[in-house]
C-alpha cells in the first residue's frame, strides 16, 4: 500500500521563489525545480517500496516456527539490508527537502511570521523553508478529522493571507501526518481504516475550512503520509511532533491556455474541463 494520493501532493516541495525580491521565476527555472523535485520524489517512493518489501520478508522469517542457525543468519542479513535501505531513504528524504527552494517573498513571510507569533500553540512557520505547520493534538480531537473551533478561526485568518496579492501566485499543498500508533477504535477504523486514511482526512479537513474561507479549490491539493514521514523518534505513545498537518506554497503551474477576453493582460487561465460522456446509471 502506498501513501495516499502520493502523486497529487508532496510533503517537502516548497517554493521556487523570488529572484531579487520580484516574486518571479523564468519557465526554464521553474521546469528545472520541478524536474529536481520529481527525481527526488521518485527516489523516495522507490526506496519506501523496497523497505516495505524487506519488512515483509523479515516478518515472514520471524514468524516461522523452529528457527535454526541458517534462518538466524538470513534474518541478520535481511536486517542489515533493511538498515541500509532505511539510511538511503533518510538521505533521499533529505534530498527531497533540499529540492524545496528558497524563502517566500518578504511581505508574505512577514504576514505568516506574525500569524504564527500570535498563535504559538496552534501554528509554527519556518521562514527558511516557507512551511506552515499545525499541531494535530490541538487542531483535532483524538482520533478525529474534524478541525477544532480554535483552529478553524486561525485557518480563516490564514485564508486571508493566502488570498492576499503576495500569495496569489502560489498553490497550497496540504499534507497530513500521524505518529506510529495505529488506529484501533472500531469507529475510526471504519472511517479511516489506518493512519494513512486518518492523515489524509485531516488534510482534507483543513482544506475544507480554507475552501469555506474563500481560498479557491483550484489552488489546493491534499496528501496523507500516515506515519511514514516522521520528524522525531516515536515513543510508546508516538510523538506529538509527528502528529501534524503541513502546508506548502508552490508557484502555480499555469497551462498554455490562452487568456479569456475578460482576463487581465498576461494572466494564465486554466483550460476548461473536457466534457465527459454521460455514465450509465449503474455506475453512479
Amino acid at each position: 500500500m502506498k501513501p495516499f494520493m502520493k502523486t497529487v501532493a508532496a510533503p517537502a516541495v516548497l517554493a521556487m521563489l523570488t529572484l531579487a525580491g520580484t516574486g518571479c521565476v523564468t519557465q526554464n527555472e521553474a521546469d528545472a525545480w520541478r524536474n529536481k523535485y520529481r527525481s527526488a520524489e521518485e527516489t523516495v517512493l522507490d526506496l519506501r517500496a523496497q523497505l516495505e518489501e524487506k519488512d515483509g520478508e523479515l516478518a515472514l522469517l520471524r514468524g516461522r516456527t523452529n528457527p535454526n542457525a541458517a534462518m538466524a543468519d538470513q534474518i541478520a542479513a535481511l536486517e542489515a539490508e533493511r538498515d541500509a535501505l532505511q539510511q538511503s531513504l533518510n538521505d533521499a528524504q533529505a534530498a527531497l527537502r533540499n529540492a524545496a527552494g528558497s524563502p517566500l517573498p518578504a511581505v508574505l513571510t512577514s504576514e505568516l511570521e506574525q500569524l504564527a507569533a500570535q498563535n504559538p500553540d496552534l501554528m509554527t512557520f519556518d521562514p527558511d523553508t516557507g512551511m506552515i505547520r499545525f499541531r494535530s493534538d490541538v487542531t483535532f480531537a483524538l482520533g478525529s478529522a474534524t478541525v477544532s473551533d480554535d483552529a478553524q478561526g486561525l485557518l480563516r485568518q490564514l485564508a486571508g493571507v493566502l488570498n492576499s496579492p503576495a500569495a496569489s501566485g502560489y498553490e497550497v499543498r496540504i499534507v497530513g501526518h500521524t505518529d506510529n500508533v495505529p488506529v484501533r477504535n472500531a469507529t475510526n477504523v471504519r472511517k479511516y481504516e489506518d493512519n494513512w486514511g486518518l492523515s489524509a482526512f485531516r488534510a482534507i479537513g483543513v482544506m475544507r475550512v480554507l475552501d469555506r474561507a474563500g481560498v479557491p479549490a483550484s489552488r489546493m491539493s491534499v496528501a496523507g503520509y500516515g506515519q511514514h514521514q516522521p520528524v522525531a523518534a516515536n515513543g510508546p505513545r508516538g510523538s506529538e511532533a509527528n502528529r501534524r498537518v503541513e502546508l506548502y506554497l508552490v508557484p502555480s503551474s499555469g497551462g498554455a491556455a490562452a487568456p479569456q477576453p475578460d482576463a487581465a493582460p498576461g494572466a494564465v487561465v486554466p483550460m476548461d474541463n473536457p466534457e465527459e460522456p454521460e455514465a450509465p446509471a449503474m455506475f453512479k
